[in-house]
């Protein structure tokens, strides 16, 4: 017997290393291909072309003159953010005398993080004409400069802005329909009308680095099953090399928004797509879809670093140091300023102060699931698989509290986009119940 279970137990390290090395090699590519595109993109557009369709934005109104505006859906401050799209416009622009690999490792922008506040200050300087990045963002690959760059040299800035906003939605449709596919018509209505209804998804499109990352979350998160339904065993290698791929390229886009969305959508999606009939089953599926998460968190994390030894091996260690501590200073203040303790940003942004419909709809949509899941078990039995089911597709709610506790202080000043992820909590439970029924009737029809 010692045969086949020796040999059983070398097959499963082979695979484990065959994952391992392709993880490895995407690392490695991602960060080559990282580097390369900014560098190309870089040195194929002209800064000049990208600032004179930012002034003729700032002369006309439609890039915002104020870093929190308020929409005409009500919506202001971080549900708002102007301040990050001021920023990042700003990003390498007026220091094409630098070379390409400083612009890349030092990503500075046009604007400060204090004083009047960035929208104010870059309208000024696109008025004056001096326009010069010159205030280092090394912490963030900023990829999403090679999007801006290439539409604001061929395009006007609102033109830029209606491309967005279709890829926004577009993402939204694609995820519409991955939704119906798995959990049944009218489906879609239940993950995104609390997104326009109780959070900000009508303003967002608005925001282009808050639409950019929430496309990709969105598109991410519905490739999944598409990648289920068309590769042959693809938990083998092309589910783990594509979540940690999306969570590289999520960290190359990205302005720390909603991180936690992806991987809990990407570990949804995979759970309901499985044969969850017995707890082992079902629990077995749920550690799957959690180590997917883990992966796409891992490639998030992957590109970070690889982001630091870029700017480590082009500025040398003493930049590194200098912006280390003014993110730790500035945290610290954030977390003393606004008193946040364990769950203290988790519950900032599961009962956030500027909608008190937010907490009514997730206890609402949790009682709904609860009793809908009792009249199941009533009907057809089966209390340990029904129950064993339902808790292991709403298991990956943990990451999005994981991640707002590991940074908690970013999570409860932010809380007017952060809690888009709380809106899970009443999503998740609504559509593994109805998961369940849609289960339960075709198991009726069969029998």
């Amino acid at each position: 017997m010692r045969g086949p279970v020796a040999a059983g137990e070398q097959s499963a390290l082979r695979r484990v290393a065959i994952v391992l090395a392709a993880l490895a090699g995407a690392a490695l590519a991602l960060w080559i291909g990282f580097i390369a595109l900014l560098a190309l993109v870089l040195s194929l557009t002209s800064d000049a072309h990208i600032i004179a369709n930012l002034q003729q934005a700032s002369e006309r109104g439609t890039l915002s003159h104020q870093s929190y505006p308020m929409s005409f859906f009500g919506h202001n401050d971080h549900r708002f953010d102007m301040y990050s799209d001021c920023v990042a416009l700003g990003i390498n622009l007026g220091n094409e005398s630098d070379g390409v690999l400083h612009r890349i490792a030092a990503s500075p922008t046009a604007t400060h993080e204090d004083g009047s506040g960035p929208c104010v200050e870059f309208n000024a300087a696109l008025r004056s004409g001096a326009v010069v990045a010159d205030q280092g963002y090394l912490r963030f690959w900023h990829g999403y400069q090679a999007y801006f760059r290439v539409l604001l040299s061929l395009a006007p800035f609102d033109v830029m802005m209606r491309i967005t906003a279709m890829l926004f939605f577009a993402s939204l449709v694609f995820f519409a329909i991955e939704i119906e596919r798995l959990f049944g018509a009218w489906a879609w209505a239940i993950a995104l009308v609390p997104f326009f209804a109780l959070s900000d998804f009508l303003t967002a499109p608005m925001v282009a680095t808050h639409a950019l990352s929430l496309a990709w979350a969105f598109a991410s998160a519905s490739l999944t099953p598409l990648i289920i339904r068309r590769v042959r065993e693809p938990e083998r290698l092309a589910l783990p090399l594509f979540a940690f791929a999306a969570g590289a390229t999520y960290n190359f886009l990205n302005f720390l928004v909603n991180p936690p969305l992806a991987p809990a959508l990407i570990a949804f999606f995979y759970i309901a797509a499985q044969d969850r009939s017995t707890p082992n089953k079902a629990w077995r599926a749920a550690l799957y879809g959690g180590l997917l998460a883990a992966l796409f968190f891992a490639g998030f994390f992957t590109a970070w670093v690889e982001k630091w030894l870029t700017a480590a091996a082009v500025l040398g260690p003493d930049a590194l140091q200098a912006e280390l501590t003014r993110i730790f200073g500035k945290y610290d203040a954030t977390r003393v300023r606004l008193e946040v303790n364990f769950l203290g940003a988790t519950r900032r942004n599961l009962i956030p102060a500027w909608n008190p419909w937010f907490f009514a709809y997730i206890l609402a949509a949790g009682a709904v699931a609860c009793a809908m899941l009792a009249v199941l078990i009533r009907k057809s039995g089966s209390l340990a698989e029904r129950v064993t089911a339902f808790a292991a597709m709403c298991s990956p709610l943990v990451f999005v509290v994981g991640w707002v506790e590991l940074a908690r202080a970013h999570s409860a000043e932010h809380s007017g986009f952060v809690s888009r992820s709380f809106l899970l909590f009443g999503i998740f439970p609504l559509l593994a119940v109805l998961k369940l029924w849609r289960e339960g009737r075709l198991t009726l029809r069969r029998a």
